[in-house]
């Protein structure tokens, strides 16, 4: 609830910067910005403890295991498409990079979350708190409207954290991916195909041999790779 007050408190002070016409190096948007993340760190904590709670009981320690399970596999299906597009080849052809980059893909996993939550939240946090009303109400205690106080507070912190990171992922969407299929393309030029091979024209060129007579070739210019299948046959005894 502290968290959740002293947003509120530099929101009203951002707001006040705006109508004094306080603007010096945008100082009233980083305010209002201290005053979001201060919102969304009062929902992410009250949010880390119900998980904690629920991993507690034994049918938490399971849904754990099965969300973790689906989130490893969402992580290699992202992957897989990434590699994909960064070679124009199947992932099966790069095993070792698929593995490589399902950790980096932790962007796309957490905006996945974060569209899951934002759907559950409003439920979980409306229903806790005519839960807490309920209570209140049942032990005769007059002060029914702190707990909806709370409860709108909680739904308004779990909109702005879902807004920071929404628009966070619009800012960064292309540069992280970018990135994301330039360290798949170099991984798979540097540590699934090979330089010294017959079928290598040059030395920026790595080949894998995929299969009798075919070769896949990985070349390297400036910075940027390029991936296509050549026919390559060779001879030890020409």
């Amino acid at each position: 609830m502290r968290l959740y007050s002293g947003g509120l408190l530099v929101w009203i002070a951002a707001v006040v910067l705006t109508l004094l016409g306080v603007v010096y190096r945008e100082i009233h948007q980083m305010v209002f910005l201290l005053g979001a993340i201060l919102l969304a760190s009062g929902v992410l904590l009250e949010g880390y403890g119900l998980v904690n709670k629920c991993l507690a009981t034994s049918v938490g320690k399971v849904a754990g295991a099965l969300v973790a399970t689906m989130i490893g596999a969402l992580s290699m299906g992202i992957s897989s498409v990434i590699v994909n597009q960064a070679t124009g080849f199947s992932p099966g052809d790069f095993p070792y990079t698929v593995t490589f980059l399902a950790p980096l893909t932790a962007g796309h996993v957490i905006l996945l979350l974060t569209v899951v939550m934002f759907i559950l939240a409003p439920v979980v946090i409306m229903l806790l708190g005519v839960i807490s009303m309920w209570r209140r109400y049942r032990g005769g205690s007059k002060y029914l409207e702190v707990e909806y106080v709370k409860m709108l507070l909680r739904l308004f912190s779990a909109i702005t954290l879902f807004s920071l990171i929404i628009s966070s992922w619009n800012e960064q969407q292309k540069g992280y991916e970018a990135r994301l299929e330039s360290a798949a393309s170099w991984f798979a030029y540097t540590f699934e195909m090979y330089g010294n091979d017959p079928c290598a024209r040059n030395k920026s060129e790595h080949v894998r041999r995929i299969e009798s007579g075919q070769a896949l070739v990985g070349s390297s210019r400036n910075g940027e790779r390029a991936f296509f299948v050549r026919r390559c046959e060779t001879n030890i005894f020409d």
